[in-house]
């Protein structure tokens, strides 16, 4: 089943409206927020064992502590699958019930090691995407072989200005999976 979802993971929270400027509010979240769940924490959360999704991508862009963001896409064109966990919320203003899902990421990788040395997201091969959505694996050791780090293919690397804008500064260049 696909569904939309928003990328973020909240903890154990509430909605808290904010006022902005022309009468329009944004939601902040009193307590812990994040987008990306860490490896070694996934395993003691529930949705681990029973809400795993895949969240599709045609990039991603990557940066060690906000400097030198790299725009990362497959060099063949193909699209990306990373591994997460989702989890099913009512919305406290609304009334809404909202999906948020969370990429896993994994300790980082030799050939992102100058682009982000401390994680990369999980990227799921082909062959794992039916493993990996099925409600009837609950026994996550059956898993546990995704949780190793790795390129499913070579990735061209565009250096960015900004995260947001993604305006290339630099030629691409190719970073080889077979590192």
């Amino acid at each position: 089943m696909a569904s939309r979802s928003r990328w973020s993971w909240p903890g154990n929270w509430s909605l808290d409206p904010q006022p902005l400027f022309g009468g329009a509010f944004f939601l902040s979240c009193l307590g812990y927020f994040s987008v990306n769940t860490r490896y070694y924490k996934v395993g003691k959360k529930p949705e681990y064992r029973h809400r795993r999704c895949i969240v599709p991508a045609t990039f991603f862009v990557e940066s060690q502590d906000g400097k030198n963001p790299h725009l990362l896409e497959p060099a063949d064109g193909r699209a990306i699958a990373f591994g997460g966990i989702y989890k099913e919320w009512t919305d406290k203003v609304t009334g809404e019930i909202v999906y948020s899902a969370s990429i896993i990421t994994l300790p980082g990788i030799k050939p992102l090691e100058n682009i982000h040395r401390k994680s990369v997201p999980m990227w799921l091969p082909e062959e794992a995407y039916e493993k990996w959505l099925s409600p009837e694996v609950t026994n996550t050791y059956e898993l546990d072989y995704l949780l190793e780090p790795a390129l499913r293919c070579d990735l061209k690397a565009t250096l960015v200005d900004k995260t947001y804008s993604k305006k290339p500064i630099s030629n691409p260049y190719i970073l080889s999976s077979a590192s």
